[in-house]
C-alpha cells in the first residue's frame, strides 16, 4: 500500500497471492459452499452459534476453552435467547446437545465465574471417530481380562476384517 501524508485520498494496490484466476476460483468456492445450517441440518441459532466458534482464533481461546458467551452473545455471535435472560445457560445447552449430534463437535458449557457473576465458557473439542471408540472398547475388554493390546495391532485386526 502506498501512502501519500499529503494527499486527501488513499490509495491501495491489491495484488492476489498466485494469480487472479486462483484467486476468483477461491472466491466463487467461497460463495458457493453450503451454510451451516445446511451442511449440518441445524438451527440458525446453532449455525450461528458454531460459526463463532468456528471463528476464533487461538489467541481467543483459554487453553480449550472459548470467551465469555455473554460478552460476545449479541454482537459478535448474533443470538438472542428466546426466553427470560435467567434461562440463557438452558437456551446454550439445547443448541450444543444439537451441535453435539449433528457436528463433528463435543462440545460442553460450562460456567464460569466472572467477578461476582456467573457466565459460561464452552469447551471445544472433536468428537472420537468410530475406530478410536471401538479401539478404545476392545482394548478394555482386553484389560478385564488382564491382556494389553496395543491400538497399532487393533487397528490392523480391523483393516484386515474390513478388506
Amino acid at each position: 500500500m502506498e501512502v501519500r501524508p499529503s494527499a486527501d485520498i488513499w490509495f491501495a494496490r491489491l495484488v492476489p497471492a498466485k494469480n487472479w484466476e486462483s484467486t476468483v476460483q477461491a472466491l466463487r468456492d467461497l460463495r458457493d459452499q453450503l451454510t451451516l445450517e445446511v451442511r449440518y441440518g441445524i438451527s440458525g441459532d446453532a449455525a450461528k452459534l458454531l460459526e463463532w466458534i468456528e471463528g476464533l482464533r487461538d489467541k481467543d481461546y483459554l487453553g480449550k476453552w472459548t470467551p465469555i458467551v455473554e460478552e460476545q452473545l449479541e454482537k459478535k455471535i448474533g443470538i438472542q435467547c428466546p426466553w427470560e435472560k435467567e434461562n440463557l445457560s438452558a437456551y446454550l445447552a439445547e443448541l450444543l446437545s444439537e451441535l453435539n449430534d449433528r457436528t463433528p463437535y463435543e462440545l460442553t458449557l460450562q460456567p464460569w465465574k466472572c467477578y461476582s457473576e456467573w457466565k459460561h465458557r464452552i469447551r471445544v473439542s472433536q468428537q472420537k471417530s468410530d475406530e478410536a471408540v471401538l479401539i478404545q472398547q476392545i482394548q478394555l475388554l482386553a484389560l478385564k481380562q488382564g491382556k494389553a493390546v496395543p491400538a497399532d495391532r487393533i487397528r490392523e485386526w480391523i483393516s484386515r476384517l474390513l478388506e
